[in-house]
């Protein structure tokens, strides 16, 4: 259960002063340096993290707030830069408005948020059920069958993975259990076009992207959908779990290690699982 740590009405009041700073901020915006504005909003985005973690006893609305304020860059463009910035503090402002609503009307003590898992903890179970999905295939559906289970081999036998959808619905079995709040197939606006995660789970920040290859698909192709996803995916930590069906992937090892990366707005993570037919 999310809970106030501090008085409620000194929580409201840390978080409009913070209101109040972005507005100060992004009205001068049109006159400042790009580099200025830039540090002067990640300042602020950084404070409010910190304000947020000290009124409430679970981080998962700083994650949140982090994740709403993430913006993309315009090399070629400041004006689109500057721009791109200033919706994302618009966003902010949003967001924390919703908060002090929330607060004034003791909503935070209804949310069940991950069961006091921390989202470091989050991210290693995500990570050990992709690693090891395969052995979720192995035990529901290939290993051996009790003589008095009333569910067949023969039945087992049937099921087969056809595409991503398939692996979607298997992995998201194994997940939900674990963080009851995951969602599937989550559409998101970036303000240009929307763009849908195949498993989101929010409180953590974290996105899983579920590629299972087909015989039509080349390695380019699979390449370019997943920088293509970078590029546009918005949270902290994005895995990309790719069921090689079809084994178009030369070097998996390799494959990963490119994919998996470090920047200053995301942690990316590429898990590859091929297949093994004897």
């Amino acid at each position: 259960m999310v809970s106030v740590r501090i008085n409620k009405q000194d929580a409201v009041t840390k978080i409009e002063s913070e209101i109040v700073q972005v507005n100060n901020i992004t009205t001068l915006n049109n006159n400042e340096d790009l580099n200025l504005y830039v540090e002067k909003i990640e300042s602020w985005k950084t404070r409010v993290i910190r304000v947020l973690k000290s009124i409430f006893d679970d981080d998962s609305l700083a994650l949140r707030f982090k994740s709403d304020t993430f913006y993309l860059t315009n090399s070629f463009s400041k004006a689109n830069t500057k721009y791109e910035i200033t919706q994302a503090a618009n966003r902010g402002e949003i967001f924390l408005q919703n908060v002090i609503d929330n607060l004034l009307n003791d909503k935070y003590d209804k949310y069940f948020i991950g069961d006091n898992i921390t989202q470091e903890v989050a991210i290693t179970i995500i990570r050990k059920l992709l690693k090891n999905f395969y052995k979720h295939i192995e035990a529901m559906y290939q290993s051996h069958v009790h003589g008095k289970s009333k569910i067949l081999k023969m039945d087992l036998d049937r099921i087969k993975i056809g595409n991503e959808y398939d692996v979607q619905r298997m992995l998201y079995s194994i997940i939900v259990p674990i963080f009851p709040l995951a969602r599937v197939e989550v559409t998101d606006d970036t303000g240009y076009n929307s763009i849908r995660y195949d498993i989101c789970l929010d409180e953590y920040d974290i996105v899983i992207e579920v590629k299972c290859t087909r015989s039509s698909m080349s390695e380019r192709v699979l390449t370019e959908e997943i920088g293509s996803d970078i590029f546009h995916y918005k949270s902290m930590h994005i895995f990309f779990f790719v069921y090689d069906k079809e084994k178009i992937i030369k070097n998996v090892d390799t494959f990963a290690k490119v994919y998996t990366k470090q920047t200053l707005n995301k942690n990316i993570e590429t898990i590859v699982i091929q297949p093994i037919v004897l």
